[in-house]
């Protein structure tokens, strides 16, 4: 089935890595649009049990590959790109205009290598969607701060 972080946490990775047309959220019963719980003729192994695609749709992990979308709305989204070079963090996107998303499963601080990097910053938790921290960074030099441990959203327009 689709429970946990995990949905979340690919769904994030695939953005990163150029997905920026959309991302695809699976599960088991919904890839195979078993229309009914009951619905003869589909191998067990790729189902969830008791499910249809109706139910797989409000599976745990729906909610995270959700709030992506809700986290970048109305961000400049239009032509970004997976961006390796402005920061060491893994999973990064350039907006249009210069600005910075990054992902980061763990958190933690993250080091930005380019002065035209926005100062401001927003870090969400893509979990719920919260806002964890805003702020401006000291210098083109300083990371944006986060203690880590848990999975973030870095935002720098």
């Amino acid at each position: 089935m689709a429970e946990g972080w995990w949905q979340g946490h690919e769904a994030w990775s695939n953005l990163c890595a150029g997905g920026t047309m959309g991302v695809v959220y699976g599960a088991g019963s919904l890839w195979q649009w078993r229309l009914h719980a009951e619905e003869p003729g589909h191998s067990e192994f790729f189902l969830a049990p008791g499910a249809g695609w109706r139910e797989a749709i409000g599976f745990e992990g729906s909610t995270y590959v959700g709030m992506l979308g809700k986290i970048l709305n109305g961000l400049p989204t239009t032509d970004m790109a997976p961006d390796w070079t402005r920061t060491i963090s893994g999973r990064a996107l350039s907006t249009t205009g210069g600005g910075l998303i990054v992902y980061r499963e763990n958190g933690g601080p993250v080091m930005v290598f380019d002065e035209t990097v926005s100062l401001a910053y927003t870090i969400v938790d893509p979990r719920d969607g919260s806002v964890v921290a805003t702020g401006t960074r000291d210098t083109p030099e300083s990371p944006l701060p986060e203690a880590g441990g848990a999975p973030r959203v870095y935002i720098c327009l």
